[in-house]
C-alpha cells in the first residue's frame, strides 16, 4: 500500500512538471510567433537565418526583443540587436 502511495505521488509530480513545461513552451512559441509577425510587418521580409536566431532565443529575450523592435527602422537594427545581445 505504501508503495502505491509513493508511486502515485511521483506520478502526480511528473504530471505537474509536464504541464508546466508545456505551458512554458507554449508561451515561448506564442511570443516568438508574435515578435516575428511584428518584425515582418515593420521591416518587411526577415531572412531565415534571423528567424532561426529568434526561434533559438529564450522566452525572456524574445519578450525583450518585442519591446526593442519598436525602435527598429531597418533590418540592420535587428542585426545590431543580435550583436549586442551576444
Amino acid at each position: 500500500m505504501r508503495e502505491s502511495v509513493i508511486y502515485t505521488q511521483i506520478y502526480q509530480e511528473g504530471e505537474v512538471r509536464g504541464e508546466q513545461r508545456g505551458r512554458s513552451e507554449g508561451r515561448k512559441e506564442e511570443a516568438t510567433t508574435l515578435v516575428i509577425r511584428q518584425l515582418t510587418r515593420k521591416l518587411g521580409d526577415i531572412a531565415p537565418t534571423l528567424i532561426s536566431q529568434i526561434n533559438n532565443l529564450p522566452v525572456e529575450a524574445v519578450e525583450f526583443l518585442g519591446e526593442a523592435l519598436l525602435d527598429f527602422r531597418s533590418i540592420s537594427d535587428l542585426e545590431a540587436w543580435f550583436e549586442i545581445e551576444r
